[in-house]
């Protein structure tokens, strides 16, 4: 769905606070299409809100729609890992 999402103008990027090595092995295993970005001091998760919440140290799984001014638009933060959006949900957020 990467293209989809890129034909409303939009990009996928995730952040990951995992040690490079165990991320690294999950973007070639996944052969994910989109940017990963490596954040092993949490500063992202932590300005979003989203770090530590389950008491964990570890990022909550989120999804945040940021408009090209900086403005949260829309945002879902997990209650567990595998807690995220479906792709609908997401596509329909964008306009899509």
């Amino acid at each position: 769905m990467y293209g989809q999402i890129q034909g409303l103008n939009a990009e996928v990027l995730a952040i990951s606070v995992d040690n490079l090595s165990d991320a690294e092995f999950a973007v070639t295993g996944l052969e994910i299409p989109f940017p990963v970005l490596y954040d092993l001091s949490a500063q992202v998760p932590s300005s979003y809100g989203v770090y530590n919440l389950q008491g964990d140290s570890e990022a909550s799984p989120a999804t945040f729609i940021v408009g090209v001014d900086g403005e949260i638009l829309w945002k879902y933060v997990g209650a567990s890992k595998g807690d995220r959006p479906s792709v609908s949900t997401i596509l329909s957020r964008l306009g899509g």
